[in-house]
């Protein structure tokens, strides 16, 4: 049996196990106390994405789900007091966009 492990250079708050680009297979989401949050590759522990450094400075809580109707998980993020939408994108570099959804 082989161990695998990867650095997420922070304390980690949260883990989640999820699909989050539709594609039918599970990424390993974990958020940081730094309030970082990487979406990895379970079979390469690569990221598939993650935030930019310093993009929120609190990431409360997340959470992966189906909210646009279009089929497609988004992940849903309470950071800096604000509510984030990340969805996949193919019209950005990153393959993922950010919405904030403000009052």
């Amino acid at each position: 049996q082989t161990k695998r492990q990867r650095e997420v250079w922070a304390p980690v708050k949260e883990v989640r196990v999820a699909d989050t680009t539709g594609d039918r297979r599970s990424e390993l989401i974990v958020s940081t106390r730094r309030g970082d949050l990487f979406v990895i590759n379970l079979d390469t522990l690569e990221d598939i994405w993650r935030t930019p450094e310093n993009y929120f400075t609190s990431l409360e809580s997340f959470t992966v789900a189906e909210v646009d109707g279009d089929g497609k998980p988004e992940i849903v993020i309470l950071a800096d007091n604000r509510l984030v939408l990340q969805f996949p994108d193919p019209y950005y570099e990153s393959d993922f966009d950010i919405m904030v959804l403000e009052r």
